[in-house]
C-alpha cells in the first residue's frame, strides 16, 4: 500500500538531527492517514457486507434489470397458477398447496429485502384474484417467506466454506427441535389446557392426537433415512453442494411451518373467524386450538418432504442460470 511504503523511507545516515525530527514527523503524519485510510476502507467494506447481506446481487438493482423482472414474473405467474392446483385431505378439511414455493424461490436468490416485496405482490395479486376478505394475518405470512427465504439464501451465499458435517448436524437439530416442540404442544393442549375431546360427542376426534404424534415420528424416520442417503451418496463436488442444499431448504421449510402451521396457524384461523363474523368458533370453544392444530400437524407431515425435496431440486437446478443471469447484468464473464 502507498500509505505503507512511504511511511517507511530511509533519510541518508549522514543527515543531522534536525532531520531526522523532522521526517519522524512526517512519518508519523504518514501513518495516520494510513490509519485513516484503513478505517475508511473497514467501513465501506462492513457496509458493503450489509448490502450483499440484504441484496445478494448487489451492485446489480433487482427492479433494473430486465431479465431479473423476466424471473420474478414468471415466479409470480407460478404463484397465481399453483394456488389452484392444491389437494384436498377431506377427513380433516384442509389441503395441500404448494402456491409459496416460488415465494422461496424468489426470496432465497433474491434477497430478504426483494423477498418481503416479492412476498406483498404476490400476496395482494392472489387476494386481487381470488377475491375474499383481506385480513391483516394472512396477508404478512407470504412477506415473512419472503423474509426468511432471503435471510436463509443471503446466509448460503455469504459462508464461503460450507462444512458438510457441522450443516447436517444443524439441520438435524432443527429436525429434532421441531418434532419435540409439536409434541409438546399437542400433549399440553390435550391433557392440560383441553382435554374435552371425549366430552363434546366426537370421540373419534380422541384417536387423532395419537395418530399425529405417530404421524410425526414417521416424518422424522422419513427423514433421517433421507438425510443418511444424500450424505452417503457424497461422491463429488455437484453431490456435496445439492446436500448443503438440502440442509439449508430444510432448516427453511422446517423454521416457516413450525412458525405459520403450528404456533400461528390455529389463533390465525380463529382470529379470521372472530373478524368476519364477531363471534368467537364453536369448535374453539368447545375443543380449544387442539381442534385446529391436529389438522395442520398431519398435513404438515406429508407436504414438508415433498416441500424440502422440490425447493432443493429447483434452486440447485437454476442457480447456475442465475449467475448467468448475474453476469449478464454486470456486463462479466
Amino acid at each position: 500500500m502507498e500509505c505503507v511504503t512511504r511511511s517507511h523511507h530511509s533519510k541518508p545516515k549522514n543527515s543531522n538531527v534536525a532531520e531526522n525530527k523532522n521526517d519522524l514527523t512526517l512519518d508519523n503524519g504518514d501513518l495516520v492517514l494510513c490509519e485513516t485510510k484503513i478505517s475508511e476502507q473497514q467501513k465501506i467494506s462492513v457496509r458493503t457486507k450489509i448490502l450483499k447481506f440484504l441484496f445478494p446481487l448487489h451492485p446489480l438493482k433487482v427492479f433494473h434489470n430486465v431479465h431479473l423482472i423476466s424471473f420474478l414474473a414468471m415466479q409470480l405467474a407460478l404463484r397465481l397458477v399453483l394456488v389452484y392446483f392444491s389437494i384436498p385431505i377431506r377427513p380433516f378439511g384442509v389441503r395441500l398447496s404448494f402456491a409459496w414455493l416460488p415465494v422461496y424461490i424468489a426470496g432465497f436468490f433474491l434477497g430478504p429485502i426483494p423477498g418481503v416485496l416479492f412476498g406483498a405482490a404476490c400476496d395482494s395479486l392472489a387476494y386481487l384474484c381470488s377475491g375474499g376478505v383481506w385480513f391483516w394475518m394472512y396477508a404478512i405470512q407470504e412477506p415473512v417467506v419472503g423474509l426468511l427465504s432471503g435471510l436463509m439464501g443471503s446466509a448460503y451465499y455469504l459462508i464461503k466454506v460450507h462444512n458438510i458435517k457441522v450443516t447436517m448436524i444443524l439441520q438435524k437439530i432443527i429436525t429434532y427441535s421441531f418434532i419435540c416442540f409439536t409434541i409438546i404442544i399437542i400433549v399440553y393442549e390435550y391433557y392440560i389446557i383441553d382435554g374435552k375431546f371425549s366430552n363434546g360427542g366426537i370421540s373419534n376426534v380422541d384417536a387423532y392426537v395419537p395418530v399425529a404424534i405417530t404421524v410425526m415420528l414417521i416424518y422424522l424416520i422419513v427423514n433421517e433415512v433421507q438425510t443418511d442417503l444424500l450424505y452417503k451418496k457424497i461422491k463429488n463436488q455437484k453431490k456435496q453442494e445439492y446436500f448443503i442444499m438440502y440442509c439449508y431448504a430444510s432448516i427453511l421449510v422446517i423454521a416457516i411451518i413450525t412458525l405459520f402451521s403450528f404456533v400461528l396457524g390455529p389463533v390465525i384461523f380463529v382470529e379470521f373467524i372472530r373478524y368476519t363474523t364477531g363471534m368467537t368458533p364453536n369448535n374453539y370453544l368447545k375443543y380449544g386450538a387442539m381442534f385446529y392444530l391436529i389438522p395442520r400437524v398431519l398435513k404438515e407431515s406429508i407436504k414438508t418432504p415433498i416441500y424440502i425435496i422440490l425447493l432443493t431440486g429447483i434452486i440447485f437446478a437454476i442457480r447456475k442460470p442465475m449467475i448467468s443471469l448475474y453476469n449478464l447484468g454486470m456486463n462479466k464473464w
